[in-house]
């Protein structure tokens, strides 16, 4: 274990091994700068203070307004207390609150605090402001000091201004002090800090960190990382939290240099800028902040300066160092760095980047120095390893309990004879064979599932498995007397989005059958706290599951059956009578498949159309039953819900797409009609339109069945948007109203895109055949252009490769010729064909102009075709994900809006 009183030096290993107990010699002492050993006092500002005689201008504290050095900020640190000791009525035993932010003066005011003896409550002015009375009101502040921007929220927490002090006034008035002495600072088992965290009962809780508990850290960190003079290390996670109180003591207990920048109001991509402009060496964050910063960085660009990066705060899995390592150099460090505020840092774990990376969550590793873990049976044995237990930690230096609160701490920690403590964590963890401990979420959130003990953390890691999935969450939700597992998903925006179905398909080929979650929610992203933690509490609800029906008669159950195996679903009763395809968690290819079993095995060929119109097993098992023909049905326009409403919503697939793919955008359309179009040959066999404009005048005359008048409403997806703008073209023509157009995505012919590329190779072309000296002219020229004209519009991209000759001779026949499963494929690249022979003509009604993330367009070529009122939507996914949840949503938003602003 570290040792805080001896001069003696401690080996420094790789990974250091768990303490059975406490050293005899006491705390090692660090190393400073040339590889000098100075003895370890037992309070924070004497080490800092050590620091600052022994490298006075080594730089301590960066910000984006400047650094000061270890002996300028001691000196600004000594003078803000003396100010501080200064002011009238200030209890020599209140803490004193600190509002801090970015800049170097509040750090040193937390300092400063502690130089005075009292314990400091560092306060993160990006709380909600009744989040911040009340911890103010549990803290019993004597004193609340602030830099100049958040006095008026200082003094309104503190509700009188005599309690309220600037860190500019403190300076001054404790410079004018200067050689006043300055009491006794607190040391060893004083709180330092006070930190508030969230308590199960619903109110904060404050952590009394000691000096001997962040001491104890820094140095093993030193040890463990090798942190010292010439590191600049990023604190980039708020002192009040404790993971920001550790890192900001990792620097400055070590002769480091800690830059200060703040994510959250300068973005995650501003991250990579300073760490590049500042060359910082060392970055810890949350997994979440670090997801963030690399997921702005494009591929190529690397973090040259860092040489060590840590999480801390919640899980982090495999493909998180994986990500990590395309940006930094080969060898960086990564280390997995769990704890929490009653134990400082609890263990690491380290990966080399460009090495082998763990499957699924990191291990916690191996115990810090000085840190006996323990993981124990209910009964308080010891478990074996590779069995679950809830975590114990036993040390010489954790915080010393609650603030104001006896009952709750001697609920967490007892004492030892020894002289140690122990804390009861609340975890639940398991030692591997090579003595790594790993964490598997909290004891109060360990369940089981059909009697099968469940870790929900790694059901976690085997949904974020997908490069789909950028973040998710398993929690378990009581279920008629058992568990029922539910999961959050948020989808990777450069990825096409997973359906429900797919995802759980692919962790039924991975977990057994118990450990797949019932039920997936799609959500655009996991909702966190101000410590970029999960706000499980704010979670969207669970969908509501009624008891399942069990399915009756030979067909039900045959179905039910197929439809289980489809979607990944298990269970007593994996699929009710009364329970929906779609809702379930199909998508458009699972329908498909669907289908074509049903096909095979009960020889009735149906279409999405019939699901549509039968939606629950029930339904649909009395559609097989009564064969393809028994139900009228549109070869092309579906409606996906009826209402009273007005105006309809009227939907255009794209090119290949059913027209249930907008079921989705659908569903947040209350009490109006949606009728949604595909194309001919695209459920049956029948020629599709040869042009844009007959498939509008073909759409046109069923969307006047259902709206003879306008004002219409019209949304069109990929080359459905230009099926949509000549159906309001024509609308126009004959004096309807057109309220909106919402163009989803929908790229230019390329006769109207830009193409520098290809303006040059016509210049090119044109010098060759005679516009410039030794080109052929003349007849021979002109019968060049001429060949050259026509293979061009047989053949727009010119020769396909080899590979693709069978998929474009295929082509001719699409919709007449049934391709089974490559149906979709053929009808959309016709429709590409037909796209690319369109000329779009400028419009002057109002549109909505929604862009994706590889959309080729950019706005200025629409700026010349939409001439009427028109805005631009920017939704950061791919072209099919947006008509899947949670992309749906948004795009239903801006869909409602229009529908709304139709005044009749």
């Amino acid at each position: 274990m570290v040792n805080l009183d001896s001069t003696t030096p401690v080996a420094t290993t790789a990974v250091p091994a768990p303490s059975p107990g406490p050293d005899p010699r006491g705390p090692a002492a660090p190393a400073v700068a040339g590889g000098a050993q100075a003895p370890w006092p037992r309070s924070f500002t004497e080490r800092f203070a050590q620091l600052a005689a022994l490298t006075p201008d080594a730089p301590a504290i960066g910000t984006a307004a400047g650094t000061l050095t270890y002996g300028q900020a001691l000196t600004q640190l000594e003078a803000v207390a003396r100010g501080l000791q200064a002011r009238p009525g200030l209890r020599a035993d209140a803490p004193v609150g600190v509002l801090v932010g970015a800049g170097a003066d509040s750090l040193t005011a937390l300092l400063a605090v502690a130089r005075t003896g009292r314990p400091a409550v560092p306060l993160d002015a990006q709380l909600p402001v009744a989040r911040l009375r009340e911890i103010a009101q549990l803290a019993g502040l004597g004193a609340c000091v602030s830099e100049v921007p958040g006095l008026a929220l200082a003094q309104e927490l503190m509700g009188s201004a005599s309690d309220v002090a600037g860190t500019g006034e403190l300076l001054e008035e404790g410079l004018r002090r200067d050689g006043e002495p300055l009491p006794e600072p607190g040391r060893g088992g004083d709180p330092l800090f006070v930190v508030f965290t969230s308590g199960s009962t619903g109110r904060p809780k404050g952590v009394l960190m000691t000096h001997d508990q962040l001491l104890s850290g820094a140095a093993t960190a030193r040890d463990r990382f090798a942190v010292g003079t010439g590191d600049r290390v990023a604190l980039v996670l708020p002192p009040s939290f404790a993971a920001g109180a550790v890192v900001l003591s990792t620097a400055l207990l070590n002769g480091a240099c800690a830059w200060s920048f703040d994510p959250r109001r300068h973005g995650a991509r501003a991250v990579a800028e300073v760490v590049d402009a500042q060359g910082l060496t060392v970055l810890c964050a949350t997994p979440h902040l670090l997801r963030s910063v690399l997921a702005t960085l494009p591929p190529g660009r690397l973090l040259t300066s860092l040489r060590l990066v840590a999480t801390a705060g919640e899980a982090v899995f495999g493909r998180d160092v994986e990500q990590l390592a395309a940006h930094v150099r080969p060898g960086t460090d990564f280390w997995n760095w769990p704890g929490s505020s009653e134990t400082g840092p609890l263990s690491g774990f380290r990966v080399v980047c460009g090495g082998p990376v763990p499957e699924g969550p990191v291990p916690a590793g191996v115990p810090e120095d000085g840190k006996e873990v323990r993981v124990l049976a209910p009964d308080g044995t010891p478990v074996a390893p590779g069995e679950p237990g809830e975590v114990f930690v036993t040390a010489a230096h954790l915080a010393a309990g609650y603030l104001g609160d006896p009952e709750r701490t001697a609920e967490r920690f007892t004492e030892e004879p020894d002289g140690r403590r122990t804390y009861r964590m609340g975890d639940l963890g398991r030692f591997d064979a090579a003595g790594d401990l790993h964490l598997l979420g909290r004891v109060d959130g360990a369940v089981k599932v059909r009697g099968y003990f469940v870790h929900l953390t790694e059901v976690e890691g085997a949904v974020l498995a997908s490069p789909a999935v950028a973040e998710a969450v398993v929690v378990a939700v009581q279920a008629g007397g058992t568990h029922r597992l539910v999961a959050y998903v948020a989808p990777e925006p450069g990825s096409p989005t997973e359906s429900p179905a797919a995802l759980r398909r692919r962790l039924r080929a991975r977990l057994p059958e118990y450990m797949v979650p019932a039920d997936v929610v799609p959500v655009s992203a996991l909702p966190r706290n101000e410590r970029g933690k999960v706000d499980r509490a704010q979670l969207p609800p669970v969908p509501p599951r009624a008891p399942a029906e069990p399915p009756a008669g030979a067909t039900e159950v045959a179905l039910a059956r197929t439809w289980a195996e489809l979607l990944g679903l298990s269970g007593p009763v994996p699929v009710g009578a009364d329970d929906d395809f779609q809702q379930l968690g199909a998508d458009s290819l699972t329908v498909e498949e669907m289908l074509a079993r049903v096909e095979d095995g009960f020889g009735v060929a149906l279409r999405a159309g019939d699901l549509l119109a039968a939606p629950t097993l029930r339904e649909f098992a009395r559609r097989v039953e009564a064969g393809a023909g028994a139900l009228p049905r549109h070869p092309t326009a579906v409606a996906l819900r009826s209402g009273t409403a007005a105006p309809a919503l009227f939907c255009f697939a794209g090119a290949g797409a059913l027209a249930m793919s907008f079921k989705p955008l659908a569903a947040h359309v209350d009490d109006r009609p949606v009728v949604a179009f595909h194309a001919r040959g695209a459920e049956s066999r029948a020629l599709p339109d040869r042009s844009v404009r007959a498939a509008a005048l073909r759409h046109l005359r069923d969307l006047r069945l259902v709206q003879p008048r306008g004002p219409y409403v019209l949304v069109g997806h990929s080359m459905g948007g230009l099926i949509a703008l000549e159906v309001a073209q024509l609308l126009a023509d004959a004096g309807e109203e057109v309220a909106s157009v919402v163009l989803v995505d929908t790229y230019l012919p390329r006769t109207r895109r830009p193409d520098p590329a290809a303006a040059a190779a016509a210049a090119a072309d044109g010098a060759a055949d005679g516009g410039a000296p030794g080109g052929p002219s003349g007849p021979l020229g002109a019968g060049l252009r001429l060949l050259r004209t026509g293979v061009h519009r047989l053949l727009p991209d010119g020769l396909p490769p080899l590979h693709l000759v069978p998929q474009r001779l295929r082509v001719p026949f699409a919709g007449l010729v049934p391709f089974g499963e490559h149906q979709s494929q053929v009808l959309h690249d016709h429709g590409q064909v037909v796209a690319r022979r369109h000329r779009v003509r400028p419009y002057a009604g109002r549109t909505v102009c929604v862009q994706l993330r590889d959309n080729p367009d950019g706005r200025e070529p629409w700026e010349e075709l939409l001439t009427g009122p028109h805005e631009f939507l920017d939704i950061d996914c791919d072209h099919n994900s947006v008509l899947r949840e949670p992309r749906a949503t948004e795009l239903a938003a801006a869909v409602l809006r229009e529908l709304r602003a139709v005044r009749r």
